[in-house]
């Protein structure tokens, strides 16, 4: 029994969250600030004014998206999208909210009142790896964390490490590479905890998941031979 005790404290250790978390501290939260657009990105523009035809016009100038009726427009590698009234307009490294402001000035000479919104249409994220359902997740708001990223695949298996999860972030001509523990409530303040639109998340698994899977492996080689070799057998004997 106190051999077991302590290999049970051995295993909560290894996959409790957040161990080191304070409790009674209070953390200011970060507003939203909204993405950030690069090229690549498809946003949806929607225009409304007191004219339907050129609220129409927005509308059937986007980027049709596969597998869907929606629109968008496409920002080319320059960091332009081609909209009615403007033409080309730069819209690269705008957030959603500041690109919306920065339309509508550049608009009202030409539309009256127009109410406008941007959402990003192809915000996705990916986690592979040892977790229950791995899989490319599409978020439908600008802002996803690590933990909720987690939790959309399922959560990590009782055998993914909890202590080294890595986050591969393209962003700017680089990619770069972070290694996060889980079990540390650092995560909160870490530069990854909210994870960007093409953040690929990888769950490494432990040793025991791939000695079970090695095991698994010579199980059914042993198994394939062993049938080989009783069909070898009876065919011998039928000579």
């Amino acid at each position: 029994m106190f051999i077991l005790s302590i290999q049970s404290c051995k295993s909560s250790k290894e996959i409790v969250y957040f161990q080191n978390l304070d409790i009674k501290k209070i953390d200011s939260i970060t507003a939203l600030k909204g993405h950030v657009i690069v090229p690549g990105d498809i946003l949806q523009l929607n225009v409304i004014t007191m004219n339907e035809e050129a609220d129409r016009a927005f509308t059937k100038s986007g980027f049709k998206l596969d597998n869907s009726s929606q629109t968008g427009y496409l920002v080319d590698s320059s960091g332009h999208i081609d909209i009615p009234y403007l033409g080309l307009f730069k819209i690269k490294g705008y957030s959603t909210s500041s690109a919306r402001d920065a339309l509508k000035e550049k608009l009202a000479p030409f539309l009256k009142d127009p109410v406008i919104s941007i959402k990003l249409m192809n915000f996705t994220i990916s986690v592979m790896g040892d977790v229950a359902k791995p899989g490319t997740f599409q978020i439908v708001n600008e802002r996803v964390s690590l933990p909720e990223a987690l939790s959309l695949a399922g959560d990590l298996t009782i055998t993914g490490k909890r202590n080294n999860v890595t986050i591969i972030r393209e962003k700017n001509g680089t990619r770069t590479y972070s290694k996060i523990d889980l079990k540390k409530a650092d995560l909160f303040t870490s530069p990854y905890y909210y994870l960007e639109s093409n953040d690929i998340v990888y769950v490494e698994p432990s040793k025991a998941k791939i000695a079970q899977a090695d095991t698994r492996t010579w199980q059914a080689l042993t198994f394939v031979v062993t049938t080989l070799s009783l069909v070898t057998v009876l065919i011998l004997r039928v000579k």
